[in-house]
């Protein structure tokens, strides 16, 4: 089957060819409106779709995003950011494209010879030979999401999720809480300090004793020999702040198996309100993020670059959210 062509919707339509670019374009603010609509049902009927290349040579330039994530497997609530940014760019008009990025810096240089976006948009922050082609390309960048940024930068307040774990903690009147830090990647390393700040500065401020920071792998052994430090300090930890839900449940699987009551001798709270953190028992008490205001932020910020004529508002990022379970409070609470 031949594909539908702008003339094909022109002949159906009695109009111009033209005039059927000036509205599958959106720029037909001088047509009548009955041709405009007439126009419209045509394409609808004969099922056209406009060719991406010919769209972007008829408003000077593309309509792809293209998202640049470090390479190796991501988790769940990075993926769901995903499709939260990706369908806010999509509601714009704009198709979201998502590219491991490549090992090799010279790959990543050349990789804007074969596609050109309105915009790229990188997890972390692109060197200047990096951000050379694209600025002489005049393609739009939006980088430091996640990694290497200001705490402006990123899509979500990482510093106020260590903060909002700690006060939790501290309005339940423990004094003595550890933080337990992941085994960092390249990828984890600036959220984990970000949030180990923002933990520090809230045991500060509510006057706690020092943190104890940990590093605390997924692993069983690693679990229990964290937790009997903890337990067995002078005076004794008696609550968590784990970096994310995966370490919370390795650190609630470790007491469980040293006998170590939660949350009675061991409160314990983490990160992402993964679903695993309601089938454990207890269950666990966690910080929920907003991965749809964070999309609905970031995107804001992609259309006011490549957009800038245009009246997008920012989106006011949310504070994170504490959804208190039994890991901190008890059965019952």
């Amino acid at each position: 089957m031949s594909r539908t062509t702008l003339k094909d919707v022109a002949q159906a339509a009695g109009v111009s060819p033209t005039t059927v670019s000036f509205v599958v374009n959106r720029r037909a603010d001088h047509i009548p409106e009955s041709t405009r609509r007439r126009v419209e049902q045509a394409v609808a009927d004969l099922g056209y779709v406009p060719s991406a290349r010919g769209r972007a040579l008829a408003s000077g330039r593309s309509r792809v995003v293209v998202c640049v994530s470090p390479s190796g497997p991501a988790a769940a609530v990075v993926e769901e950011f995903k499709r939260e940014l990706s369908d806010s760019l999509m509601a714009a008009g704009f198709t979201c494209v998502f590219l491991e990025r490549p090992s090799d810096g010279d790959q990543f240089v050349q990789l804007w010879r074969h596609i050109d976006p309105a915009c790229v948009v990188s997890w972390d922050a692109l060197t200047a030979a990096e951000l050379l082609p694209l600025e002489r390309a005049g393609v739009a960048t939006v980088t430091g999401l996640v990694m290497g940024g200001t705490d402006e930068d990123r899509a979500v307040d990482q510093q106020g999720v260590g903060r909002a774990q700690v006060e939790h903690l501290a309005d339940l009147g423990h004094r003595h809480i550890a933080y337990a830090m992941p085994v960092m990647t390249r990828e984890d390393e600036s959220t984990a300090r970000a949030r180990l700040a923002g933990a520090t500065a809230a045991a500060r401020e509510s006057g706690l004793a020092d943190l104890t920071v940990s590093t605390v792998d997924l692993d069983a052994v690693d679990g229990q020999r964290a937790v009997e430090a903890w337990t067995r300090a002078t005076p004794s930890v008696t609550a968590v702040a784990a970096y994310g839900d995966l370490q919370a449940v390795t650190i609630l699987e470790a007491s469980r198996r040293l006998g170590v009551r939660v949350p009675e001798d061991l409160a314990i709270i983490g990160v992402d309100d993964l679903p695993l953190g309601q089938l454990v028992f207890p269950t666990l008490s966690t910080v929920a993020l907003d991965l749809r205001a964070a999309a609905a932020d970031v995107a804001a910020r992609i259309l006011a670059v490549v957009e800038p004529a245009g009246t997008t508002v920012p989106v006011e990022r949310r504070p994170p959210r504490v959804v208190v379970r039994e890991s901190t409070l008890g059965a019952g609470a």
